[in-house]
């Protein structure tokens, strides 16, 4: 039973999060964030981009691929519809030669 719990506590961990990596991400599908593997991430239809110092991103200026992470807000409204989700942008990369290059500053 020890065991057990000490299981479920850090299963629990991540779901407390305030934020949660999801790696590098490589385009948009629709409502959707497609990350390296081409696995897809429901974002739903309200997006606001953060920087890493929690800057506004214009979404039109953004460019493919970067590492991200999802931010997760107790005070959003219960109403999943008026939620906007918050996709905070840790680095921007550049393909060299068929390498990820860290891009330098803008």
């Amino acid at each position: 039973m020890k065991h057990l719990m000490i299981c479920l506590v850090i299963m629990a961990l991540p779901l407390m999060a305030e934020e949660i990596s999801l790696g590098m991400v490589t385009g948009v599908k629709g409502n959707s964030l497609v990350l390296v593997d081409g696995l897809e991430v429901s974002i739903g239809r309200s997006i606001r981009y953060i920087s890493e110092n929690d800057q506004a991103v214009d979404a039109t200026s953004i460019t493919f691929p970067f590492t991200a992470s999802l931010i997760t807000d107790t005070e959003q409204p219960t109403n999943v519809r008026a939620r906007t989700t918050l996709v905070k942008i840790h680095k921007f990369y550049d393909v060299v030669d068929g390498r990820l290059v860290e891009r330098k500053s803008r």
